[in-house]
């Protein structure tokens, strides 16, 4: 049965993309997977969103993930994990709370040196409302990424 919640996080859901540049163009990749489940307890209630997307190019990409959430949603955890041909371990790497700067420059130096650990930056959107803006590194050349965002909100 599904939930006002559950509807909801759908429908979220399919405002929710990668985007990527390819030359001088901006494509989306397409969610090949989407899971999403809702937890209420009394008038509280918690959202996962698992969502896998596809990288149809045969090269690795950087991404940006637009996220936008319900107004007065609270983001409880961010998790990620790439799959490819060489890289499989299906583990989910989970985000930590740093400083803004110290987070950014992690990350470019992640993307710089062409590690294969997942990077993400997740950052609120300024002036936007409830969107957060993810950078993503890498989305393996003919492989997956999956993001998994929790959130929490009340009825």
């Amino acid at each position: 049965m599904n939930t006002h919640f559950e509807r909801q996080a759908m429908a979220a859901a399919t405002k929710t993309e990668i985007t990527i540049q390819v030359g001088k163009k901006t494509q989306t990749l397409t969610i090949s997977e989407a899971d999403i489940t809702c937890l209420i307890r009394g008038p509280h209630v918690e959202v996962r969103q698992r969502l896998t997307f596809q990288n149809p190019h045969d090269r690795t990409l950087e991404g940006e993930f637009i996220l936008p959430l319900p107004p007065t949603a609270t983001v409880c955890a961010f998790g990620t994990t790439a799959r490819s041909a060489q890289r499989d371990t299906g583990e989910m790497t989970w985000a930590s709370l740093v400083e803004k700067h110290a987070g950014r420059v992690a990350f470019e130096d992640e993307v710089r040196h062409g590690g294969d650990k997942t990077a993400t930056l997740l950052e609120r959107a300024p002036r936007q409302g409830n969107i957060y803006r993810t950078r993503l590194w890498p989305i393996p050349s003919l492989g997956t990424y999956t993001v998994e965002i929790r959130y929490a909100d009340t009825l």
